[in-house]
């Protein structure tokens, strides 16, 4: 990789991953600012500097975009979410609105896990109402991250929990409307430096309508935080 941020993947790194998206046709997800329009389209071929792509899945959208728009461009690969940005060129012709790009320089990889993990925002909040496991004190308890598969605490007190450790209830609120109660099983367990403990717990018994209303939420911050990377 060239550049020094080990999660930027640019050079032939990049080409073989562009060539691999070009190959099985991937769905690349792109998304105009300037003009508040996304739209999904894939690699039809590649060249040393440019990238041809298919029709858009947005009837109409190509004309409405003028040469050296800049598009940002956000694509999975091997669970991993990848962002990007690159420049609209034109039309291959207007019949089959085949359209190029230019290569993006670099492609940043933002996380590799089963779910997408999202941090809750103070408008957004998800906050512990309840959890029985792990010390009869009353604690502070913050949530720092939350997927449909789990989420990540901090805990205002050096504990010794261990990998595996069961948690028999917990109860959570999601933007101060909805109430989840489930079970988890601790994942991961680190004490801080400030002697406070983190811990990442694998949710448990979690009912569909729960974990829709968790989908919903990670949906919803997941878009928020794509848009703040690239515009704030």
């Amino acid at each position: 990789m060239n550049e020094q941020n080990e999660n930027k993947i640019s050079g032939e790194a990049l080409s073989q991953l562009l060539q691999w998206l070009c190959d099985v046709r991937a769905t690349i997800c792109c998304e105009i600012h300037s003009h508040k329009a996304h739209f999904n389209t894939n690699i039809l071929s590649i060249d040393t500097t440019e990238l041809i792509c298919n029709r858009p899945s947005v009837t109409g959208v190509i004309s409405r975009i003028p040469n050296s728009n800049e598009i940002n461009i956000r694509f999975v690969f091997r669970d991993a979410l990848y962002l990007g940005q690159t420049t609209y060129l034109g039309v291959v012709d207007n019949k089959s609105e085949h359209f190029k790009l230019s290569l993006p320089q670099f492609v940043e990889k933002i996380q590799r896990r089963s779910f997408y993990r999202v941090r809750p925002t103070a408008d957004k909040p998800v906050e512990i109402e309840k959890l029985i496991g792990i010390s009869k004190e009353a604690l502070e308890i913050v949530v720092e991250d939350v997927s449909e598969g789990g989420m990540g605490i901090t805990i205002s007190k050096r504990l010794n929990i261990h990998n595996g450790h069961r948690i028999n209830r917990i109860a959570f609120s999601i933007s101060k409307r909805n109430l989840i109660q489930c079970q988890a099983v601790v994942r991961f367990s680190n004490h801080n430096e400030n002697n406070t403990t983190k811990l990442g717990l694998e949710f448990i018994n979690l009912s569909k309508s729960d974990k829709e209303i968790i989908r919903q939420y990670v949906t919803t911050r997941q878009r928020e935080e794509l848009l703040n990377r690239f515009y704030v």
